[in-house]
């Protein structure tokens, strides 16, 4: 399954982090789901047609992701960790898994207060399976991802 995802992730050599991110990641929770004609949502950026349209209506018609706040979805953007921790912890939940009931407790991070708070459950849940690691006691959740960070998050989860 790794080399499955992997094939989907586009490295950009010349960079560390990921080229097209947002569709790739998309793509990569797509793999064990059959992908239909669905409806795009109401997003002003992504057109129907485009090779990434049906990865982003399965995953948004399935709550992976939401478009911003201002109608958009930024498909070209890069992707921060909390947002990677995000789609991630969703798919997790359509496939059975995540939080049950009460589960809150604190990070040991120095910097765990800039978690948005709707990355906080899904960076929770990451750091508790550990496929979410700090560095120098820092999560860096708004960091970009890296393809090192990339590569080893999606290692973590698939174990």
């Amino acid at each position: 399954e790794l080399s499955n995802l992997m094939l989907f992730a586009d490295f950009d050599r010349q960079q560390s982090l990921f080229s097209k991110p947002r569709k790739i990641w998309i793509l990569i929770f797509c793999l064990k789901n059959k992908i239909r004609s669905l409806i795009l949502p109401s997003v002003e950026d992504v057109a129907a047609g485009k090779w990434y349209s049906d990865a982003i209506a399965w995953a948004a018609n399935n709550g992976i992701v939401t478009g911003y706040a201002d109608g958009t979805f930024l498909p070209e953007r890069n992707i921060t960790r909390e947002q990677f921790a995000a789609m991630l912890y969703n798919y997790a939940k359509l496939r059975g898994m995540g939080f049950q009931g009460a589960w809150y407790f604190p990070l040991n991070f120095t910097d765990s207060d800039q978690i948005s708070a709707w990355a906080n459950e899904a960076m929770h849940w990451c750091v508790m399976k550990k496929i979410v690691a700090g560095s120098d006691g820092k999560l860096l959740p708004k960091a970009l991802a890296t393809r090192a960070e990339a590569a080893a998050v999606i290692s973590r989860y698939i174990k």
